[in-house]
This record gives structure tokens, sequence and C-alpha cells, in this order.
């Protein structure tokens, strides 16, 4: 009777789907700390402040599903949010990635104020050089693979970012031809 019974059970149990980040992967997500600042200038002598507001990272190995009503499948998942101070409001700002298949790279997804991408599918990483320093580990998000959100409570003309996986948001441009480039991290007093 046991053994009808777990025959029965454990397919509803257990993951028909699961996949795993790798340490390659996860780096994505470990360029931040909760709670870091970091400083933009821009080309009109203007700074604005990033900080980390949290780090959510779900890429678990257990097969066995605790919840049943969330489904059979498991997708790992993370995501850094963060915000912006600019001028005198707060612009919201989200990266996350996605394992779908196992067999597959990341998807990437991005917000910025009112710039939106959603699973982009990794099509090799950019060489870009900012100042005098060369990143070889970054997405460009722009008009050609991300579009503006239908809230207008949030018209703040983002219109491009550059996301390095080893440091980051490098950089964003706004529509009035501003561009913000990051120039360190903000330590904190101990």
């Amino acid at each position: 009777m046991i053994i009808l019974l777990a025959v029965f059970l454990l397919p509803v149990c257990v993951y028909h789907k699961l996949t795993h980040m790798n340490e390659g992967e996860l780096r994505w997500m470990k360029c931040y700390s909760e709670g870091d600042s970091l400083l933009f200038a821009s080309n009109m002598n203007n700074t604005d402040t990033l900080i980390v507001d949290s780090i959510e990272i779900h890429n678990s190995f257990n097969p066995f599903n605790s919840n049943p009503k969330i489904g059979s499948e498991y997708e790992a998942v993370a995501y850094l949010n963060y915000h912006i101070i600019h001028n005198e409001y707060s612009m919201e700002g989200w990266f996350s990635i996605r394992k779908k298949e196992q067999k597959l790279p990341v998807e990437y997804s991005v917000m910025l104020c009112d710039r939106y991408a959603f699973d982009i599918k990794r099509q090799g990483l950019k060489d870009i050089v900012i100042g005098k320093e060369k990143f070889s580990d970054c997405i460009i998000f722009n008009e050609s693979n991300s579009h503006y959100g239908k809230s207008q409570s949030m018209m703040c003309g983002v219109i491009s970012l550059i996301w390095s996986k080893s440091r980051g948001l490098l950089q964003y441009s706004l529509e009035n031809g501003e561009v913000f480039t990051l120039i360190g991290k903000i330590h904190r007093k101990q």
C-alpha cells in the first residue's frame, strides 16, 4: 500500500524540469552587494548615485517540489534590484538572468525607469571602451532589443544602457543627450 501511494505521489512532488546556473553565469549577480552605492558622472557635469536595494538568487539543486501549487517546472532565476538618485527624483531599475533550458545560456531582462527588455538571448558579449578602459563582457540594451513601457508616470527618457558581467551598470543614456558613466563605488564608513 505504501509503495503504491509513493508511486502516485512521487510525480507530484518532483520537478519534471529543473535548471541550474553555474558560477560563471552567477557572476552577473556578484558584481554588487546589497547596500552598495555607486557614483555616475554625466557629460553635462551632473552626478547620479545608484543604490543596490536587493539581490535574490533562486538556484536550487533540490529536485523535490515542496509546493506543488507552483507547478512541476523549476527555472533558476536571479534578480538585482536598484534605484538611481537622479536630480530630485529616483529611477527604479532591475537586472535579471534566467536559465530556461539547462543546455542553453541564460537569458537577460532589464528595466531602468521606462526602458524594458525581457528574455534577451545571448548573442555574444560586446567589447566596449569607456574612457581608457576596455570591457569585454557587456550587453547593450537600446532601441534594437528593448522598448519603452506603457506607463506615462515614469517617463525619464532612458534610451540605452550598458551592463557588464564584472562591473554591473557601466553607462546609461537619456533622450536629452546626457550620458552617465560609472566613475566608482562609494565606500561606506564602518
